[in-house]
């Protein structure tokens, strides 16, 4: 009998002991795909500069093209559409400080010609 219970519990202790094996593998199998993960996330300050970088290319864009419309008193429905929904609202949304805004207000109120 007492050699029954030896047995029984050290079966359970060498269960116990290929669990926690196991375990540490997959803990370590786990921290490897945390850190490719990592590996291929963009830092936040390379975003932050995307961003900045991003808004000033439309800003650029957005004025000039503006400019364009202005100078010639009128706008297409597409040119419109593309320089509002494609241009200007991204550019709001991406935190640009408002320098284009002044030149949308005159292209919004501009005469739109069919294309």
């Amino acid at each position: 009998m007492i050699g029954l219970i030896g047995v029984i519990f050290a079966s359970n202790g060498l269960f116990q002991l290929i669990l926690y094996i196991l375990q540490s593998k997959e803990k370590e199998r786990e921290r490897k795909r945390q850190e490719e993960l990592e590996k291929n996330l963009i830092k936040v300050e390379d975003f932050k500069n995307l961003c900045a970088c991003v808004t000033g290319i439309a800003l650029f864009r957005i004025t000039r093209e503006a400019k364009k419309h202005i100078a010639n008193g009128y706008i297409t429905l597409g040119d419109l559409n593309t320089l509002k929904h494609h241009l200007y609202e991204p550019y709001r949304k991406l935190g640009g400080n408002g320098e284009a805004q002044s030149s949308m207000e005159v292209v919004e109120e501009l005469p739109v010609r069919n294309e």
